[in-house]
């Protein structure tokens, strides 16, 4: 004020639990969240990483983190927020950074080879010598009394039309990270000063 030309300034101190009220009318709310570089308390904002609430020395915030979580602050260390209001209670976690696909994930599905498969082989077809051994025998022992066994080159038919069938999802999964690429800063809530 100015009176008689002469400037005065008035102050005016207020308890933490007045800060708090007025906080909740202006522009900040004790609950409001942020991310940032700071990797500290500061200025009614305390980081969220799981701490007792016990911990927190300032009174009004202590008992605004008491009203609004419980008994912790939440750990907000590799999660991200989402906002759902119809299932599960707030500030639970939901869903997770990595997953596995189990073969009851997969698509159930037959994959058939084609049916065209015919071919043939060819092998070699021994006859007798002039005894008939009853073994076939292709290296004849000279002076054993029985002439070579002699042979001609054959081929099977080539009627081989078939199938195979292969099973898929049958190996061993390996758990796959889901997290999009993003940049790591630190989260608080603000509790007011």
């Amino acid at each position: 004020t100015s009176a008689g030309g002469v400037d005065e300034t008035y102050t005016q101190e207020y308890s933490p639990t007045a800060v708090a009220a007025m906080t909740k009318t202006g522009r900040l709310a004790p609950g409001d969240v942020k991310y940032s570089e700071i990797s500290t308390d500061h200025d009614g904002w305390y980081l969220m990483n799981g701490r007792n609430i016990s911990t927190i020395t300032n009174i009004s915030a202590k008992q605004e983190a008491t009203t609004i979580f419980g008994s912790t602050l939440p750990d907000m260390d590799n999660k991200y927020m989402i906002a759902d209001y119809s299932t599960g209670a707030r500030m639970t976690n939901i869903g997770q950074n990595s997953f596995t696909v189990a073969n009851s994930n997969i698509q159930s599905a037959t994959i058939t080879t084609a049916t065209n498969g015919d071919h043939t082989h060819t092998f070699n077809d021994y006859y007798g010598g002039e005894n008939y051994n009853t073994a076939i025998n292709t290296s004849e022992t000279p002076g054993d009394g029985d002439s070579p066994f002699a042979y001609f080159s054959n081929t099977t038919a080539s009627s081989g039309s078939h199938t195979h069938t292969v099973d898929i999802g049958t190996g061993s999964p390996t758990s796959i990270d889901n997290r999009p690429v993003s940049k790591k800063m630190y989260a608080f809530v603000y509790l007011g000063e």
